[in-house]
């Protein structure tokens, strides 16, 4: 079922800016200084949000696809790594050139949306929001 909630976007956004950033500075070493760690980031927070999106709006049209069975957890990831993966080569890559093959923004982007969805729901409760 479709429900647009803006503040489930929201914290999406936010928690996968985070996410791409804490993985960024932590894992790759990169500085966090305005250039490469900002875009990035930037990006897969607004491919959290356009996946999310595209999720909700597949699992409309496909009768045996929710998010909560098996196949959801499947699509979400694969979808997520798709749409993170089409970005990074349209905002990122220009600018950053030969920083990350197509196969590792694939797996960054499929990986870190599923670690993202474990962290969300904890840290939107703390401010008292709430996901169904």
């Amino acid at each position: 079922m479709m429900q647009f909630d803006l503040m489930k976007y929201a914290t999406h956004a936010l928690v996968g800016y985070g996410g791409m950033m804490a993985y960024d500075v932590l894992v790759e070493g990169r500085n966090y200084d305005g250039g490469f760690a900002m875009k990035d980031a930037l990006t897969f927070g607004i491919s959290s949000v356009v996946s999310s999106l595209a999720c909700e709006v597949l699992c409309s049209l496909v009768p045996y696809l929710n998010e909560g069975n098996l196949h959801g957890y499947i699509v979400n990831p694969v979808l997520s790594g798709v749409i993170y993966l089409m970005l990074y080569d349209y905002m990122v890559s220009p600018t950053y050139i030969g920083v990350r093959d197509s196969s590792t923004n694939f797996f960054v982007g499929s990986v870190l949306t599923l670690l993202v969805s474990y962290v969300e729901n904890p840290i939107a409760s703390l401010f008292g929001i709430k996901h169904y």
